[in-house]
């Protein structure tokens, strides 16, 4: 009927007292003293990183101070949910001593959908901060993977091939950088004489040169 909520077919009514405590912590969160105790049982996992990843010092050093506290409120959020991962995996480790293969596969999937919540928020993280970077850094960053760091532990040497290539393309049209060529007459004046020779050489040359400015032109290297 209209206005019924929607019920899967693997729908679970839970204990009411339990459905209350968490109805109330969805919609008012957590007071900061209880958040507080909690994190503080939790112990940190050594041979799994569930912490939010560091916002690179490269990128950090050229946002804007709102975009830093953005990303650190996000990673905030980031570091909560690794805490979770954290604490669930302790009931895993025991029920798996158990063999309590039910058991085992609720807290297993649960785990996982953390996971890639996880991802996902660092995916976010980087999609926030990359239309703000030029079209060539922005591209470049794209490519690296996610590991302790957002956009990777190479990121030094990816800025720095990126500026070499920046470099090496100034170089190259420096001398076409303050020119633009007319395009060169289809029917050109002939002068009388001696005269004749070295204007059409000159025409040669313009002409060349105008092919060179539009196949640069045609591919958006020309500044």
């Amino acid at each position: 009927m209209i206005g019924e909520p929607y019920l899967k077919k693997n729908s679970l009514e839970i204990n009411s007292k339990l459905a209350e405590l968490w109805q109330s912590l969805i919609t008012k969160g957590l007071d900061k003293e209880s958040k507080r105790g909690i994190v503080e049982k939790i112990p940190c996992m050594t041979n799994c990183t569930l912490n939010a990843p560091k916002l690179n010092h490269e990128i950090t050093a050229i946002l804007s101070s709102n975009a830093r506290t953005r990303d650190i409120k996000l990673s905030e959020k980031q570091d909560q949910i690794g805490l979770v991962i954290s604490n669930l995996n302790i009931v895993l480790s025991d029920l798996i001593k158990k063999k309590d293969k039910e058991n085992i596969d609720v807290i297993s999937d649960s785990i996982r959908l953390l996971c890639d919540l996880h991802y996902m928020e660092s995916a976010t993280r980087r999609a926030v901060i990359l239309p703000g970077l030029n079209k060539n850094m922005k591209e470049a960053l794209d490519e690296t993977q996610i590991t302790n760091f957002l956009f990777g532990g190479e990121i030094s040497s990816v800025l720095k091939r990126l500026k070499d290539l920046e470099r090496s393309k100034k170089g190259l049209l420096t001398p076409l950088s303050y020119w633009r060529p007319s395009p060169p007459m289809s029917t050109p004046y002939q002068p009388r004489g001696g005269q004749r020779g070295n204007y059409l050489s000159r025409i040669k040359s313009q002409q060349r040169r105008y092919k060179t400015f539009k196949i640069l032109n045609q591919l958006e290297l020309l500044p």
